[in-house]
C-alpha cells in the first residue's frame, strides 16, 4: 500500500520522473540496472524477508555505483540504521518518516536534495542544529 502512495507522490510532482516501481529487493535491483534511475526511493523493510533489505541496497549501491542517490523510506528512527545509512560518507541519502512523506512536501524535498549530491533527514528524526 505504501508503494501505491509513494508512487502518487512521485506521480504528482512535475519535476520528478517516476521511471519503475518494484514490489521486492530482486525486483529494486534489476529496475535499477534496466533504468538507471538518479535516486532510488526504497523503504528499509521490504520483501522477501521484510527485514532490512531497502538498507542492504542503500550500502551496496554506496559501494557499486556512489554517485546514484538513494531515499529511505521507513517508521523506524533506528540509530544504528541511521548510522549505517550516513556514517560510510555517502552524502546523496536520505531518510523520510513514512507517516510524514505528504507533510510539507518532505518526500519531494528529500528526492531534490539527495539529487543534488546532499544528505536530507527527516526533522523528526534529526532536528536542525
Amino acid at each position: 500500500m505504501i508503494r501505491d502512495v509513494l508512487a502518487q507522490i512521485l506521480n504528482a510532482s512535475p519535476d520528478i520522473d517516476l521511471v519503475a516501481v518494484a514490489g521486492d529487493a530482486p525486483a529494486l535491483l534489476l529496475a535499477i540496472e534496466e533504468t538507471r534511475p538518479d535516486v532510488v526511493v526504497t523503504d528499509i523493510r521490504m520483501p522477501p524477508t521484510g527485514t532490512d533489505e531497502g538498507l542492504r541496497i542503500s550500502e551496496r549501491l554506496a559501494a557499486a555505483q556512489p554517485d546514484l542517490g538513494v531515499v529511505l523510506v521507513t517508521q523506524y528512527s533506528d540509530p544504528e540504521w541511521l548510522s549505517q545509512v550516513f556514517g560510510g560518507g555517502s552524502e546523496n541519502r536520505g531518510w523520510v518518516m513514512k507517516e510524514l512523506v505528504h507533510s510539507n512536501g518532505q518526500l519531494i524535498s528529500a528526492i531534490k536534495a539527495v539529487h543534488l549530491g546532499q544528505r536530507w533527514v527527516d526533522p523528526s528524526v534529526m532536528p536542525p542544529e
